[in-house]
């Protein structure tokens, strides 16, 4: 419901021609939406009192999906994807938008980590634009700040990032994962 009121807010009718040669990607996000928020229940099932991370956040409407809004939620992504999230999707409460690249560490910050609360992080289709020594550079940082932590992600296969290279291309996005 989120992702049409958004493109229609953005004046767009229907998704462009080209992601309709996507369904089965779009398909494999929604069901990596689904496990993310799965494996977020979970976990504050154990730790009520968590903080939640998004990294890589984009227009993610998962707060809003699960229908949280008793616990710390903090967004992480570049201006101009902050500016974009915060034109179209309500900050609910407790929710915080943070610019900052997830490889610069100042966002450590802004979480409202207490190790007695927990907090888990979250990364959907950000890690396979990173470098492997920034991928693991970042785990290390947040594993010494944040210890006891949960940290849930997905990641594709060689062959996986060429399809989707490809299937970006096919956007006129110069992007590369």
């Amino acid at each position: 419901h989120d992702a049409v009121r958004i493109l229609r807010e953005m004046g767009e009718t229907k998704p462009p021609t080209i992601l309709y040669n996507l369904e089965c990607g779009a398909l494999a996000g929604a069901i990596r939406q689904y496990d993310f928020a799965c494996e977020i229940r979970d976990y504050l099932e154990i730790h009520p009192k968590a903080a939640v991370v998004e990294l890589g956040a984009g227009l993610s409407c998962l707060r809003r999906q699960i229908e949280n809004e008793t616990n710390p939620w903090i967004n992480v992504d570049f201006p101009d994807v902050i500016a974009c999230r915060e034109k179209y999707i309500p900050a609910g409460k407790l929710e915080k938008n943070v610019i900052c690249d997830i490889t610069d560490h100042r966002w450590f910050d802004e979480v409202p980590y207490k190790s007695e609360n927990g907090v888990i992080f979250l990364a959907a289709g950000v890690l396979h634009y990173l470098t492997y020594d920034a991928v693991k550079e970042l785990i290390a940082a947040m594993a010494e700040h944040f210890p006891g932590g949960w940290f849930i992600f997905d990641f594709v296969s060689e062959k996986g990032l060429s399809g989707g290279n490809t299937q970006v291309g096919m956007t006129g996005n110069a992007t590369r994962m």
